[in-house]
């Protein structure tokens, strides 16, 4: 007790140093988090988030990269898009492939998607014309109604090659129905940002 008329000295504050990291180490885990949010493994490689593009009628496209390259140059690439205006499958495919047909070097090609769950998922095959000179694109087209998803969403692997290489395109095709699988299995949210 202290003597009368002194007043006493509260006692030293004391600092729980244990819960100080606390909010460094929640920010970090988010931080963490997104960043492993924005990265996708596919057919032995993984693919990090290059772009994001949202249309005006809401249709939004995630554009993935193997680790190293960039939007502008790839050797495969990953697409994942969400129309959520297209209530059906033909309603998303159809208004695509002619938005698309004049750089068809080939006529594509549809087939139901391995293991799939219903008869809205379906797998489109197409080659057309790359940017480059000489180049063309080979793609694999997965357009699934995605339970808990509004309107048709697609995926898309894509990979690049000369126009005239025989070979690249034969591994193409081998491979087609080991990626289709692979397509089925994704389930990658649409980001609306980067």
């Amino acid at each position: 007790m202290s003597p009368p008329g002194h007043r006493a000295t509260p006692p030293p504050r004391t600092v729980n140093i244990r819960w100080n990291w606390l909010p460094a180490a929640l920010l970090l885990a988010c931080s963490t988090l997104h960043a492993e949010d924005a990265a996708v493994k596919f057919d032995g490689a993984n693919y990090e988030l290059a772009a994001v593009t949202v249309a005006t009628d809401g249709a939004t496209t995630n554009e993935y990269v193997k680790e190293g390259e960039s939007i502008d140059k790839w050797t495969t690439r990953l697409t994942v898009r969400l129309t959520p205006s297209a209530t059906t499958i033909n309603a998303a495919i159809n208004p695509w492939l002619q938005s698309i047909r004049g750089q068809l070097t080939r006529k594509w090609e549809a087939s139901r998607t391995p293991n799939a769950r219903s008869d809205a998922d379906v797998i489109v095959e197409t080659w057309r014309m790359a940017a480059a000179p000489g180049m063309v694109e080979a793609s694999l087209n997965r357009f699934v109604a995605e339970s808990g998803t509004d309107g048709i969403k697609t995926y898309v692997f894509t990979e690049q090659m000369k126009s005239d290489d025989a070979e690249a395109a034969q591994e193409f095709h081998r491979k087609s129905f080991v990626r289709s699988e692979a397509l089925a299995e994704l389930a990658v949210p649409v980001k609306r940002e980067k």
